[in-house]
């Protein structure tokens, strides 16, 4: 299916400044502290080494890229504005580069990537060239993890006041089956249903994570 509604870019970009108001670095960017990012640290810890190098794209305050500095090498973590990884306390195995996620390319190679909560503020062409980039920078038995809420029978864009984030959300939601099969055309893919149904709150969508590696050569 298609989406119901085109994705404004310039909506996307201002609800994230405003979001930059928030003093609260983990509600600034993940809206409420409710539980989920245990949920997301148990998933990711699944797959995750001690020796892996990371790249956290659209990292926010990174709030989960430093939860992971204990498990793994290293870990970079990407965002396009500078006020939110400003609010990233500072270690020497988190390295912060301001930059927008569908432009960035680095010639490293890197075992886990993540994509959490990005894809709702991208349009499908930017989506997929940003996976394209995934694929060149994954390390030969890497995974790249892929969270965000979905369609469940449709893909949407949801475009209207939301009293709850004080101000105007405007986000696309893919359909969990298109999302898969964008993913197919990159990767092999599995797909989790991440979170209880207390943390799913709308009856059109969830929250999806899509475990994605490099296709097998038979």
């Amino acid at each position: 299916m298609t989406d119901k509604a085109h994705l404004d870019k310039a909506k996307v970009d201002a609800f994230w400044r405003s979001r930059l108001k928030v003093p609260d670095p983990r509600i600034a960017t993940s809206f409420r502290d409710d539980g989920r990012l245990e949920h997301d640290l148990k998933l990711i810890t699944r797959h995750l080494s001690p020796e892996a190098n990371v790249l956290d794209l659209g990292a926010g305050t990174c709030t989960l890229a430093s939860a992971l500095l204990d498990r793994a090498n290293s870990v970079v973590a990407v965002d396009k504005y500078a006020e939110f990884l400003s609010r990233a306390m500072p270690d020497p195995k988190l390295h912060t580069v301001l930059a927008d996620v569908v432009d960035f390319t680095s010639p490293d190679r890197f075992d886990f990537i993540l994509l959490f909560g990005v894809v709702n503020s991208l349009d499908t062409p930017d989506e997929t060239l940003l996976y394209r980039h995934c694929q060149d920078m994954l390390s030969r038995n890497g995974v790249l993890l892929v969270k965000h809420q979905c369609g469940i029978r449709e893909g949407l864009v949801v475009d209207k006041y939301s009293d709850e984030l004080g101000g105007h959300y405007h986000a696309r939601y893919p359909a969990v089956t298109d999302q898969t099969a964008l993913l197919r055309r990159f990767f092999d893919v599995t797909v989790v249903d991440i979170y209880p149904d207390a943390f799913n709150r709308w009856p059109d969508t969830r929250f999806f994570a899509f475990i994605c590696r490099r296709h097998q050569v038979t």
